[in-house]
């Protein structure tokens, strides 16, 4: 595992949105290590990624 942290960020936007907000920190890392790794380009796929599960999970109603 890479050293790095990330996190979600909720926010409300009226009363049927939510504002999603990730950060993520490479800060522990090596700034060659991350142009090596290509972790940039990398994590805006997984972003992507992430929120389309997000959003398919609250339009199903799971919770």
């Amino acid at each position: 595992m890479l050293p790095a942290r990330w996190r979600y960020e909720l926010e409300p936007e009226g009363d049927s949105a939510t504002r999603v907000t990730e950060t993520f920190d490479y800060a522990a890392m090596s700034p060659e290590l991350v142009a090596r790794t290509g972790l940039p380009k990398q994590d805006l796929r997984s972003v992507e990624a992430t929120l389309r599960r997000l959003e398919s999970h609250v339009e199903d109603g799971r919770s």
